[in-house]
């Protein structure tokens, strides 16, 4: 008798309005259930998708918030502001021209001199950066005609030519003899390499090119 009673309450508290609703709501799922079914490689992959881009953007985002480690300033031999590196010594190409007196004055002003060749693979190297131009060096015939160098060694370096005193190296990077008063560019060179800690004032490390060549 009570499970009688029971259904019969059941059956009052929930109409047949109620019922018919419930039933329109699970067709309407079933409907949607069978449209979407075929597609749902193509959801899987949309979901993936979203979900790879969401962590490419999360990660970025994490990368530009990050602090960035300062760099270590390059300490060791190296050259001033526009003079080249190579083998432990320092070189500076002109950018004007000047004749060999000043050039020379010049390069003493900068605690170097006129360049001069102490091996044949310093002459290879100062030829291929130089290119054709034309540079005073440091070679200046003295009163008994004997070539030498701006340190007082004698040179054994062929000069061709009968026009001055003074020595540049032509576009054929040979070494021909000149009035000294010529205004010409001039390469200087030194040996004492600074000892850069990082500070504004050096650039090249010894034995590199700012220009990139590799030697």
């Amino acid at each position: 008798m009570s499970d009688v009673t029971s259904s019969e309450s059941l059956t009052k508290e929930f109409p047949d309005y109620c019922h018919e609703a419930c039933e329109t709501q699970s067709k309407t799922a079933n409907v949607l259930l069978r449209k979407l079914w075929p597609h749902r490689t193509k959801m899987a992959c949309l979901l993936l998708s979203v979900s790879f881009l969401g962590n490419i953007i999360l990660t970025a985002f994490v990368i530009v918030l990050l602090p960035k480690g300062s760099e270590q300033p390059f300490s060791g031999p190296a050259c001033p502001n526009k003079w080249i590196g190579h083998q432990g010594k320092c070189y500076y190409f002109s950018k004007e021209k000047r004749n060999w007196t000043s050039s020379q004055d010049f390069c003493l002003s900068h605690n170097a001199s006129l360049m001069t060749f102490s091996a044949s693979e310093e002459k290879d190297f100062v030829i291929r950066f130089k290119g054709k131009d034309i540079f005073w060096i440091g070679l200046r015939r003295d009163s008994s005609q004997t070539w030498k160098w701006t340190n007082g060694v004698d040179s054994s370096l062929e000069v061709i030519g009968n026009g001055g005193d003074c020595a540049f190296l032509n576009d054929e990077n040979i070494a021909t003899s000149s009035w000294c008063q010529m205004k010409l560019f001039w390469i200087c060179s030194k040996t004492d390499i600074l000892q850069c800690s990082g500070a504004e004032g050096c650039c090249c490390k010894a034995g590199t090119s700012e220009l990139g060549f590799a030697f």
